[in-house]
């Protein structure tokens, strides 16, 4: 908390959504100064054990865990899995650290529909349309949309929430509209949850889906790290004919972001410019580029983008700070 209680706001709290983990850890520190008690006891007490959750729990990594799943990362210099790197559970602190699976996840989410966690008046406000937040709303700590059923134009309503950490990514989308969820617990750290939750919606309504497409992404990592990058442009133009692939703007940014962290500037540039060219409407693919562009020496080029995404997001206070520094090298 002493890290950041003094920071000033990014901006007035309600006018705009940006996740972070730092606001729940501030929750965190809230419930245990309400509840009198750790936040782990906590969660326990009001939730796990009235629930009958008896799989799921705050995670220590001492516990012995029957049937604990391992993390697995990957990365544009490895075709194969390897253990994802450590961290221990006490760091994300109420912003992660929860073990569960997904019988006692199902136990939560019809509860949602009960009062036996919460009195209706506060669970009308976890629901609630708090502010818009791409393309969707966010309520209390949870999604507020609509998603399409299989591939049709018809939509559902939705409430849903997803989620990473080191090796694994999650994606928990409930249906009010006939009480179903869809609940998807990766442990490959990146796989395409959306994709795959809107293929199931498609089961569940009887209608037409397509299965889940290869990551494109990655593909082109693990082509890049071999070809010249002309070679990998064209597999890249390939690729995306075929139909055979999704791009996912945080899967490239990731990747992007591997290359750039081995040094290897010019491949960085390279995804975040297909990056640029394929989202141009988001202001963190901008930012990514300039970001390699810097490293390389193009300056000019930088702040370019550094502009671009500052237009596109006026609170993105690198961008700024990162204009300022150029400016006045200049």
């Amino acid at each position: 908390m002493d890290l950041f209680a003094d920071q000033p706001l990014e901006f007035t709290p309600g006018d705009h959504f940006n996740y972070v983990n730092t606001g729940y850890i501030v929750l965190g520190a809230i419930i245990e100064k309400l509840a009198g008690m750790r936040y782990e006891a906590a969660l326990q007490q009001k939730i796990f054990t009235p629930l009958g959750m008896t799989n799921t729990g705050y995670d220590h990594h001492q516990t012995i865990l029957k049937n604990r799943a391992t993390g697995y990362s990957h990365s544009y210099a490895r075709i194969s899995l390897y253990n994802s790197n450590f961290i221990d559970m006490s760091v994300p602190y109420a912003a992660g650290s929860i073990y569960s699976t997904v019988e006692d996840l199902f136990l939560w989410d019809q509860a949602l529909y009960t009062e036996k966690l919460l009195p209706k008046k506060y669970l009308d406000m976890l629901f609630e349309k708090y502010v818009p937040a791409s393309g969707r709303h966010y309520g209390y700590g949870i999604f507020l949309g609509e998603m399409n059923i299989g591939n049709t134009n018809k939509t559902v309503k939705t409430n849903s929430h997803g989620g990473g950490i080191n090796g694994f990514n999650t994606l928990i989308t409930r249906f009010p509209k006939n009480k179903a969820v869809v609940i998807l617990l990766n442990n490959t750290e990146r796989a395409p949850l959306f994709q795959i939750t809107t293929s199931i919606n498609g089961i569940l309504y009887n209608e037409d889906f397509d299965l889940p497409k290869q990551s494109l992404a990655k593909a082109l990592s693990q082509k890049l790290d071999s070809l010249t990058i002309d070679d990998a442009l064209d597999f890249y133009k390939d690729a995306k004919k075929s139909g055979q692939y999704h791009i996912d703007e945080e899967e490239m940014n990731h990747f992007g972001y591997t290359f750039f962290q081995a040094e290897k500037f010019i491949k960085a540039a390279f995804i975040f410019k297909l990056n640029v060219e394929a989202f141009p409407e988001s202001f963190n693919v901008f930012d990514s580029y300039a970001e390699a562009l810097l490293a390389l020496g193009y300056k000019k080029q930088a702040a370019k983008n550094y502009e671009k995404s500052l237009r596109l997001n006026p609170e993105n206070k690198n961008a700024q700070m990162m204009l300022d520094y150029l400016n006045a090298d200049d």
